[in-house]
This record gives structure tokens, sequence and C-alpha cells, in this order.
């Protein structure tokens, strides 16, 4: 169940403009990827002619917008989960408890689904699909009413299977690597099989307190502690020391974990557990993304932070008015909640869209910026 590879440039005949299919820079996870480096390595490559990149994103507009929920619905409880971009669908969970996909130059709704269970009356945490040129998988929790629920629908809105997983929670945005999903859960990790939706192997570890990881294991926060599950049994291979806080929004990238432990960043070697930097005194209010040796993070005093991911030491910080949420394609950063763009290198302010969702990750693919809240999604192209 491996995506078909695509990429899209952009194509001008006299004084007409389109984005045309070319070939594949997907952003087809939470956070890029089952890594969750929040980084698109693929973004500007093979002549991508309408990448965004650190000469255009000063250019970028809104390409549509797209309803994803009805604020004047009373029963709408639900929190919107991030957007994915899949060969050429985006796909979000909605703040109505619906599953929508939309064509991606157009913002032409194709499908909905309800992922509720039936009942639309109770309050739920949305976690963030994963999807494929093929499926979209997506878990739903509910405070009440029908089980927590774990849905595959192929990517032309068909629901493949259901499964119910006991502790699927709003951290639950599936990993999808090979073929299985791995989510966490209230009690650890479950691993099911993407072709059917069977439990593969269930970890009652500890409860989590980040979302599933995944490289060469499955890593996950749980209390104070990282720990690291096989990919095929889920038996603990280790359990990181105790460094002091809870473990919150891990991300892995060349064989190094990097984790907010309360408020300090921290980057642990990810084959034992062992800590090979710390940076305190950062409350950070976002995941951190990984690229090109630089670790970045949105801090609580309103500015985004780059670390040199080898030892730690402060590259640079800029305002960037309280982001939530950081990502970075072609040496392009983007904010989430604000919008904006800087230079990844030196943290020079590109522009500023302004505060147009509340989304946590700030996708970016096929040269589009995705953007979200509970009510509406957004595309902007350069």
């Amino acid at each position: 169940m491996i995506a078909t590879q695509r990429r899209w440039m952009k194509v001008t005949v006299g004084i007409a403009s389109s984005l045309v299919l070319l070939g594949g820079c997907d952003w087809p996870q939470f956070r890029g990827s089952a890594t969750r480096s929040g980084f698109n390595m693929n973004e500007g490559c093979c002549n991508q002619a309408n990448a965004i990149s650190t000469d255009n994103a000063a250019n970028l507009h809104q390409l549509w917008q797209a309803p994803i929920g009805d604020p004047l619905k009373t029963y709408q409880h639900y929190y919107a989960g991030n957007p994915v971009l899949a060969g050429n669908k985006v796909f979000v969970n909605g703040g109505d408890g619906n599953l929508h996909a939309y064509q991606w130059d157009t913002g032409v709704e194709l499908w909905s689904a309800s992922v509720t269970g039936g009942n639309d009356w109770v309050t739920g945490q949305t976690a963030t699909p994963a999807a494929t040129a093929s499926f979209v998988y997506v878990a739903q929790s509910q405070s009440s009413g029908p089980p927590n629920q774990v849905y595959a629908f192929s990517t032309n809105g068909a629901l493949s299977w259901s499964a119910t997983v006991s502790g699927v929670n709003g951290l639950s945005s599936p990993g999808l690597v090979g073929a299985n999903l791995y989510l966490s859960t209230t009690t650890g990790v479950s691993a099911l099989a993407a072709s059917s939706g069977a439990t593969v192997w269930t970890s009652n570890a500890g409860a989590a307190t980040t979302w599933t990881v995944v490289d060469t294991a499955v890593y996950y926060g749980t209390g104070g502690v990282v720990k690291a599950l096989d990919l095929s049994t889920g038996q603990v291979l280790w359990t990181s020391p105790a460094f002091g806080g809870v473990v919150n929004d891990l991300a892995i990238s060349n064989g190094k974990l990097f984790g907010r432990f309360g408020s300090t960043l921290r980057a642990l070697d990810a084959t034992n557990g062992t800590s090979l930097w710390a940076a305190a005194g950062i409350t950070a209010t976002s995941a951190p993304a990984i690229d090109n040796g630089q670790v970045y993070i949105a801090t609580g005093n309103g500015a985004v932070r780059s670390f040199d991911a080898t030892t730690g030491a402060q590259n640079w910080m800029t305002a960037a008015g309280s982001p939530i949420g950081v990502t970075v394609a072609n040496g392009v950063l983007f904010t989430a909640g604000p919008n904006r763009a800087f230079n990844a290198a030196n943290g020079v302010q590109l522009i500023n869209i302004g505060n147009l969702g509340a989304s946590t990750d700030a996708p970016v693919g096929n040269g589009v910026y995705l953007i979200s809240n509970t009510y509406t999604l957004f595309a902007y192209v350069a």
C-alpha cells in the first residue's frame, strides 16, 4: 500500500496558468510522515515549478477555501484534525464529525463520511488522517456513545473497514509504515493491519502522552519517559531515564529523537534513549520540526527558535506572533496560528498571511500550504 509518487508543475499558456499533475511531494500523514519530523524533503525537487521557496513565499495567496464544519450546529463538539495531502486529494477530519475529501487544486468537495458512529451529540477528539494513493485512515474518540473507532476508506469515499480500538484518543493520529498502522492509546500503543483493521499487537506499556513516532522502532512518550517498541511485536526495547517533566511532541530524524520534557527541549539517541543534549527553559507551544541539521520550535514568548540538531546550540530566534505549529519545506519555515513563512536558514520573515487557522500542523506539499480551523480549510500557493 505504497502511495504512487507524483509531482505538480505550473504550466503557462499565453496569459493563463494552471497546476498540472507531475509527481510526488505529498504530505500524507500528521507532521508529514510517521517520523513526525514536520519536514517535506521532496518539496522543490526535480524542477517542481510551483514549489514554494524563499524566492516566492512572499507571493503566497489564497487558492481556495472550503467549509469543514457548521458553526450553527449546536451538536458540534468535535475538534478538527489537521489536513493531509495525498495524490490529488486533500483529506481533513472536520469539526462536524465527518471526514472530508477535496480536490487539491479547486477545493471542490469530492465526498464526506461520518466518523461519529452515528452519534453526533457527543464531544469527540479528532485525529489527523493518514493517506495513501488508495486509502485514507482516521481515528475518532468520543466521550460517550459508540466505542472509539479507527476507519479505513478508499480515497473514493467507500468504507473499507472499521475497528474498535480501546483507548484511542486525540493523540491517535495513525502512523502508517509498511503494512501496519500504529496508534497511541490511553494504555500504550496498538498496531493494526492496514488492510483489514485486525489487531497485530497491543502494548500496555503505559498511557501515551505523545503520538507515535515510527522509524526503525515505534517510539512514544509515557509520563516522564520515552519507550521504544519493536515494530513487529510491540515488545519494549528500551525505556529512557526520567529527565523531568512530561514528555510531549516527539519527532525523529537521522537517528535522534527530539521532544519536549517539561520546559526542556531534548535530543535522545534513538538506539538506547540516552540524552545527547538539552536546552532548558523552553516553554514550547509546538512540536519540533527538523531539517538540514536544524531543529525548529515555537515558544511561549511568541517566538520561533532554531537549534543545532547535533549540539543543541541556538542558531537564531525570531518573533512569530505566538504560533502553535511549525513545519519546514524547501528552505521555508511555516507557522500555524498565526500563519507566516520565514527563511529557515536565518529566521527572516517572508510573509505574514494572518491568523486563519488553529491547526497544530502547517502541511506543505505539491506547492500548496494548507491551513485549517474547526470550520474552514484554506489552500495557499505562491
